[in-house]
């Protein structure tokens, strides 16, 4: 994993200085009405298929998948961008629908370099578990099509900003058309790593095939430390 550790360790540098933004009033442009229905039609309808929750594969191959939740500003997504570059590592970026609207020109450069853009919700909003359906659905639908809308690709999978993930939760996301969850093993975020030998430690406690989330525009709660 030493490609992973020079980049967590360097991590310790660029996360210092993320900020976040977003404008929610660009994102009124896209209009889900008919995509909103059929998923409420779906959710309740006995065809609905809840989503899987996925949290990395079995193998003994010293690999592990690395995501990033939410967008810096851009010069520290460009220094982000170069350095998973430089060392050959793939990522998967969960990008909420408003962030994306209104940094579209990085969107396309995360995808132009080969990671994949997944929903992040419309808002990164928090606790799905106690929204109505109807907002729930809303802000998932209108953020896969801004997603694909920016991309080109239809999200597949998802994160919901601390949430517990209830079987009306995984309806929900099933009947946005996303088959998967994803549940990261071990989280990281601004202060997270003090120096090189907490990255190197931090790494060595990895399971193979198990699932790192880097958030890059909020710390951590408690339950994920």
């Amino acid at each position: 994993m030493r490609r992973l550790l020079i980049v967590i360790t360097c991590f310790c540098v660029i996360l210092a200085g993320c900020g976040e933004y977003g404008h929610k009033e660009q994102a009124e442009k896209y209009d889900v009405h008919n995509s909103l229905a059929r998923a409420t039609t779906l959710f309740y309808s006995s065809d609905n298929k809840p989503a899987s929750m996925f949290g990395g594969v079995t193998t003994s191959k010293n690999m592990v998948g690395l995501c990033f939740e939410g967008l810096p500003e851009k010069s520290e997504l460009d220094r982000l961008l170069d350095l998973l570059r430089q060392y050959n590592v793939k990522a998967t970026f969960f990008i909420d629908g408003i962030q994306a609207v209104e940094k579209e020109q990085c969107i396309k450069k995360i995808v132009r370099q080969g990671h994949d853009i997944q929903n992040y919700t419309l808002h990164a909003e928090g606790k799905l578990e106690r929204m109505n359906t109807r907002e729930a659905l809303q802000s998932i639908v209108k953020s896969n099509a801004i997603i694909k809308s920016i991309s080109g690709r239809t999200p597949t999978m998802i994160r919901c900003n601390h949430t517990v993930y209830t079987d009306p939760v995984r309806c929900t996301v099933g009947a946005c058309g996303i088959p998967y969850i994803v549940t990261p093993a071990k989280f990281l975020a601004k202060g997270s790593l003090k120096s090189q030998w907490d990255a190197q430690c931090y790494v060595q406690n990895l399971m193979y095939g198990s699932i790192v989330s880097v958030k890059l525009t909020e710390g951590l709660r408690q339950e994920e430390i």
